[in-house]
């Protein structure tokens, strides 16, 4: 199996340090960065599987950092590199990863998202009392995690318990059988447009994701505009349908000139 590569860009060396100190126990291949400018120069040659990135950095901050790589990857036709936001801000919410990092949290979040069938953690194993109906469990799973659950449509997690979800609907579909996938959408807009404009946008966009979706289908924000769609009871073709009645939806919205959608999907 190809070992996983990350890249960590963090202007404080103590955050570079441990993070790759975590990594490599994961025997994952880890590079250290200390700015988005060093980010976008290391891209041109190289591709890894996810880009951990801080979001208070000097000169270039994370988001104009992340909007710069969109820009580039589009640019050569390369299809996009997920991107998780890092920051020590305790008031910035759940589609972020804190620092100082929590190991479990932190390895979790990079394993829904690159793929791993690792052990779950015990309280949400598959045993022979789960029941057969998938949206039941994980609707049991949420209540575990004091996660909200809505009437209908898809459950808006963060990031540990998305995680979670993901390790439990892997250990499922092997019990149990059939297909799973991930859609990674990702939202953008030309340079100079409002900054506000985004904002408004990704706010429509999540609920058009929640009504496109099930009631056993996970979101995971990271960041303004990076969305991660766990399709729990779908294959790849059938993501392929989600994520057109998505852009179907979007294209009716008021937002469709001005910010754009790109998606990459996987099975899992």
């Amino acid at each position: 199996m190809k070992k996983r590569h990350i890249v960590v860009v963090d202007d404080e060396a103590v955050n570079l340090t441990n993070a790759k100190n975590l990594l490599k126990e994961e025997d994952i291949k880890v590079n250290c960065l200390r700015s988005g400018k060093e980010l976008l120069t290391f891209m041109e040659k190289n591709q890894p599987d996810l880009v951990l990135l801080d979001v208070d950095m000097p000169e270039m901050d994370g988001p104009e950092t992340c909007e710069a790589l969109k820009r580039f990857e589009y640019g050569i036709g390369r299809k996009l590199t997920p991107v998780m936001f890092l920051t020590e801000d305790n008031d910035k919410g759940a589609e972020y990863i804190h620092k100082p990092f929590d190991r479990d949290t932190l390895i979790s979040c990079i394993s829904a998202i690159l793929g791993s069938d690792d052990s779950c953690e015990e309280e949400v194993a598959v045993t022979d009392d789960t029941e057969e109906d998938l949206s039941k469990e994980i609707e049991r799973l949420c209540g575990i995690l004091e996660e909200p659950v809505e009437a209908k449509g898809g459950l808006l997690l963060g990031q540990g318990a998305f995680a979670i979800v993901y390790k439990y609907v892997v250990r499922y579909k092997k019990r149990y059988g059939g297909d799973a996938s991930v859609i990674l959408f990702s939202l953008s807009g030309e340079p100079d447009n409002d900054p506000g404009i985004l904002k408004d946008a990704a706010k429509q966009f999540v609920s058009i994701l929640k009504h496109s979706l099930r009631r056993s289908d996970a979101i995971l924000r990271s960041g303004k505009d990076q969305f991660f769609v766990l399709l729990s009871e779908s294959p790849e073709s059938g993501a392929q349908i989600v994520a057109g009645r998505v852009q179907d939806r979007w294209n009716e919205t008021g937002f469709k000139n001005d910010v754009f959608i790109s998606y990459e999907i996987k099975g899992i």
